[in-house]
């Protein structure tokens, strides 16, 4: 049965729980406003309603109703306060909670909408749909082990539910219980006897989640069988075969999927990206050549190969500069806009931020603290949110700001109206050139000062971005600035503060004390690990007899990739069973207790890790890095200069080896670090929120009178 049908079967069934009676008049119309909304026509049901609420004022089911219409056209705001009338004129009545509960889900109010639906639950132990939902706000709010017992509930009072089966199946994955997953998934098969395309498809992911690479394939071979022309299936599929090394399988999926759009050009982009997402860099790149040259000005193909050259040693800041200037050629001309913000002294400036990694990301990490720490009294802070993928670091930033805007489903002619609409002064890109960036919307100018930060390593080549923020550290001035498109600021520290996962667990001491051998590490994207690199740390382990190294990444549960890497340490002398490759971790605080097996971090070249770097000092391993002539290569200084620890910094291969092997053969240093480096990290400018946050709120003013000193005299 759908929501709507619910909806209004409630409507009759609970017409007398708690509601005040309508007279005859009123009940024609209110019947007329539920067959209305039956029809999906909200303009009326919502006139005639209006109608009874101006005859009878405070009458719990028409509230309700005015709710659910406009829960249904995405009123989300007006909904819930419909509801909650509703609910007050009668807290008694199960629908109305579970309908509130719902709508404050949808507003990932996750907290609201959990007491909304445990109310709902208390007032009816067999609500099967709010167990349901219960178990899906539990579980995007990463509260698995409540989750399942909600799950489990719902389960029990409607076993032959595919759905529900594969909700709680997800969950059992996040909670690392594979055996649980499976069967889960066995249930839901059975369940899914004769079920849709839609539904085949995410069993089919779900078992992809879990590394069955045959169920999965055979899934998604279902699925096209009950809906061949769906490219969204075959796009999935596509991505999944390219994960498991079948390219060929992959392209020929990604053609399918691009003509059933009609957009035949895009095939050899999808399968570049998918190259790139599973760390085969030099195919990727191969690929989106072959993309560039079917359409040389498409900007998603230009946009998208940006990201993969960052990762080559080989590849220099001059020539990475050509790269992203070309990206121009693929802009319209934008027309000069006018804007009508006030340049009056002593006002709140309008901040928006633009990402589609307001989520649990290496982003959130940085970004997060900024917008608790905003001055309310002079900035007021407005995030578009791009992503579709919220979950509880998505909610928590969501409270800690004045505007919050979801633009995953808008236009760019939709995203500039909203932003130009919210009288944004300064609006800063978080993305750059990664996935689910909007730059596009900067470069048509959607707010008078354009500013990108923190989530790219390089220009983005926009001509309509005005500033790119960094410090001295990583952009040296008189270093780059002729390798930007944009005017460098320099925050006066450091240019990010971290903010550590909650999931962090406790610091343990070296684990040489206790093994007798040395253990180097590192957890950075594979896709960082270069065969420079991969040569560069092979002569450490060379200049540290009987150490060891501790990789970590997803991409290492693909045997080409493993024995791609080991080659390169053979070819260096080194034998393989010093070298320790682990996939992902079953939680994220089982990925924070594996740094109790490393003894010392190395930084990646020419790519530094951030947030990997802030992770493995939080847990007190110290990192040694290498700087380079360009921002990419020289985040690791920015972050040791910060926290005091510059002499781990090398600038050329030697010195990187002999800082290396100096800390391993001083293991008493090694716990003397470690014991005090989170107090070092508090101390530094790393983490001191508030002063850097009033920094960065200084550049804002800077730039915003820059502008304004720069308009025509009125």
């Amino acid at each position: 049965m759908s929501k709507r049908n619910k909806a209004n079967k409630s409507v009759k069934l609970h017409a007398r729980r708690g509601s005040k009676p309508l007279d005859a008049e009123a009940q024609r119309l209110f019947d007329q406003a539920v067959e209305a909304t039956g029809r999906r026509d909200y303009v009326a049901a919502e006139r005639l309603l209006l109608v009874i609420e101006q005859r009878i004022v405070g009458n719990a089911l028409v509230s309700y109703l005015l709710g659910m219409v406009h829960a249904d056209t995405g009123r989300l705001e007006t909904a819930t306060g419909y509801l909650e009338q509703a609910v007050a004129a009668s807290p008694t009545n199960p629908m109305f909670q579970f309908s509130l509960g719902d709508a404050a889900a949808r507003l990932e109010r996750f907290q609201d909408a959990a007491a909304a639906l445990r109310r709902a639950i208390r007032l009816d132990p067999a609500f099967r749909d709010a167990y349901a939902a219960l178990g899906l706000v539990l579980y995007k709010s990463a509260n698995y082990k409540d989750a399942r017992q909600a799950f489990a509930e719902a389960l029990r009072l409607d076993p032959a539910d595919a759905r529900l089966h594969m909700n709680a199946a997800a969950n059992a994955i996040e909670l690392a219980d594979e055996s649980a997953a499976l069967k889960l998934l066995t249930s839901a098969e059975r369940a899914a006897t004769g079920a849709g395309a839609e539904v085949l498809a995410d069993l089919a992911k779900l078992y992809q989640r879990l590394g069955r690479e045959e169920a999965a394939e055979r899934f998604y071979r279902e699925a096209l069988a009950a809906d061949a022309e769906n490219p969204d299936i075959w796009e999935s599929m596509a991505r999944s075969l390219a994960k498991w090394q079948r390219l060929d399988d992959a392209i020929a999926a990604f053609h399918t999927a691009a003509q059933l759009r009609g957009s035949p050009n895009d095939a050899y982009r999808f399968i570049a990206e998918a190259a790139g997402a599973n760390g085969l860099i030099s195919e990727s790149l191969f690929y989106y050549r072959k993309a560039l040259t079917v359409a040389p000005h498409d900007f998603d193909v230009r946009s998208g190969q940006l990201l993969y050259h960052n990762y080559l040693h080989d590849f220099s800041a001059e020539q990475l500069f050509v790269e992203h200037r070309a990206i121009v050629d693929c802009l319209p001309v934008a027309p000069v806009p006018h804007f009508d913000n006030p340049c009056t002294q002593h006002r709140k400036l309008r901040i928006g931020y633009v990402s589609a990694d307001f989520r649990r990301h290496s982003v959130a990490y940085f970004i997060a603290p900024v917008l608790k720490n905003h001055d309310r009294g002079n900035v007021q802070v407005y995030c578009y949110f791009n992503g579709d993928d919220s979950d509880a670091t998505t909610a928590k930033i969501r409270n800690s700001i004045f505007g919050w805007r979801d633009i995953h489903q808008l236009d760019d002619a939709a995203v500039i109206d909203l932003i130009r609409r919210d009288g944004i002064d300064i609006l800063v890109d978080l993305s750059g050139h990664t996935e689910g960036h909007r730059l596009q919307v900067f470069a048509q100018r959607a707010a008078p000062v354009q500013i990108t930060w923190l989530g790219y390593p390089n220009t983005t080549g926009i001509p309509n971005m005005d500033y790119r923020l960094t410090d001295a550290a990583t952009d040296p001035p008189g270093l780059t600035e002729r390798f930007h498109t944009e005017q460098l600021l320099r925050l006066p520290k450091v240019f990010s503060c971290y903010q550590p996962d909650e999931a962090c667990t406790a610091v343990t001491l070296p684990p040489c004390g206790q093994n007798g051998h040395i253990t180097f590490g590192s957890f950075n994207n594979f896709n960082k690990l270069n065969s420079f690199v991969l040569e560069l740390w092979a002569d450490v382990l060379l200049a540290v007899p009987g150490s060891r190294l501790l990789l970590k990444d997803k991409n290492f549960a693909n045997d080409v990739l493993r024995t791609r890497l080991l080659e390169v340490f053979a070819g260096k002398g080194v034998d393989s069973k010093r070298i320790e490759l682990v996939t992902r971790d079953k939680s994220k605080s089982a990925h924070f207790d594996r740094y109790a097996d490393m003894d010392i971090a190395l930084d990646p070249y020419p790519y530094c890790g951030t947030t990997t770097t802030c992770e493995a000092l939080w847990m007190g391993v110290p990192v040694v890095t290498l700087a380079g002539n360009d921002h990419r290569s020289r985040v690791g200084l920015s972050q040791l200069t910060a926290i005091g620890l510059s002499e781990l910094v090398a600038h050329d291969r030697d010195e990187y080896v002999a800082i290396a092997r100096r800390l391993a053969d001083n293991r008493a240093q090694l716990e003397v670090l470690r014991e005090g480096m989170r107090e070092r990290l508090k101390a530094s400018p790393l983490m001191d929120y508030p002063g850097f946050t009033r920094d960065l709120e200084r550049l804002y003013l800077e730039a915003w009178r820059d502008w304004c000193e720069q308009l025509p005299a009125a």
